[in-house]
């Protein structure tokens, strides 16, 4: 039987809720026990094994939150644009996605890595495929996604293309179509009424490597272009630091003070964890439980706190 589109909606909807709750329902229980690593599975197999991995696991691969969260970031995005006064009628950014013949990692005939989207298009867009191109229609927040047209001698090779419908509702994009050059891109976004494109140009200020404008603008001549805008924009909402899971960070750490120098209580707190790990890297073998290797770190770090209590009086 097949459901009206408002119905599927609301039934996904409802799983992606549901989902949510569960995953709070269990990080509310970590919280709220004490020393709840101690009930924790110790073997590799147990872990897999276990109700809070497979829910974690169920969360963080499920296509209905991956959704909900690109959905956030755009949400985000529009935010901080608005306060730059860039989301105008007519005004749209064009970002695209790394290509097929640019991921090659090594001087080989035969073997290619696995691709990795270019981050900001990641962050945008949500879609971890080669040779994409999108634009954001800012007043309107339509999200129009260009995938390339596959050639029909080439389909016996990379099979038939998505159709459009999956990218809709998977990543939340308004329309989908399938191009073989920029003219048309240039074409369909003429038609809507774009006269102004934001591109990101830029140089990241840690590493110096530059950012630059996307190849297919210079196949466009009917749009005016702003490049001094996006890059900043996107660069205070992408952060990228610490491990990260489908293209999205997963925390942020630093090691160090943000005033430049160590105050007395961050150095005994730095060397009561540096000196934890070192600990628990000499003691690491095979055969080791996680627990042990975690009671020893907390061992460590409640020395150095008792000795800073005691010279403290």
């Amino acid at each position: 039987m097949n459901l009206p589109s408002a119905a599927r909606c609301e039934g996904k909807n409802a799983l992606a809720a549901d989902l949510g709750v569960r995953l709070n329902e269990l990080l509310g229980r970590t919280v709220s026990t004490d020393r709840p690593w101690l009930a924790w599975p110790t073997t590799w197999k147990g872990l897999q094994e276990s109700d809070d991995h497979l829910l974690l696991r169920e969360y963080l691969t499920s296509p209905l939150i991956h959704k909900e969260k690109v959905e956030e970031v755009r949400r985000q995005f529009i935010k901080a644009a608005r306060a730059k006064d860039i989301v105008k009628e007519g005004v749209a950014i064009f970002l695209e996605g790394g290509t097929s013949d640019e991921w090659m990692l090594y001087s080989s005939d035969c073997n290619k890595a696995a691709f990795r989207q270019e981050s900001f298009f990641q962050y945008l867009i949500g879609i971890n495929e080669p040779d994409l191109h999108a634009a954001y229609i800012l007043a309107s927040e339509e999200i129009l996604l260009f995938t390339p047209k596959v050639p029909n001698d080439a389909l016996r090779f990379v099979g038939p293309p998505k159709d459009p419908a999956f990218y809709s509702s998977r990543y939340a994009v308004t329309d989908v179509f399938q191009v073989k050059e920029p003219k048309e891109v240039e074409e369909e976004l003429r038609r809507r009424g774009i006269h102004t494109l934001h591109v990101l140009k830029g140089v990241n200020s840690d590493s110096g490597r530059p950012v630059r404008p996307p190849k297919a603008l210079s196949s466009f001549t009917s749009f005016s272009v702003d490049d001094a805008s996006l890059y900043e924009i996107l660069v205070d909402c992408r952060v990228r630091k610490g491990g990260d899971f489908n293209g999205y960070a997963t925390d942020i750490t630093f090691t160090y003070p943000a005033s430049g120098s160590f105050t007395a209580p961050q150095r005994a707190i730095y060397e009561a964890v540096l000196e934890a790990q070192r600990a628990v890297i000499e003691r690491m073998r095979p055969g080791a439980e996680w627990t042990e290797l975690h009671r020893l770190a907390e061992r460590t770090v409640l020395q150095h706190l008792k000795v800073r209590r005691d010279r403290k009086g």
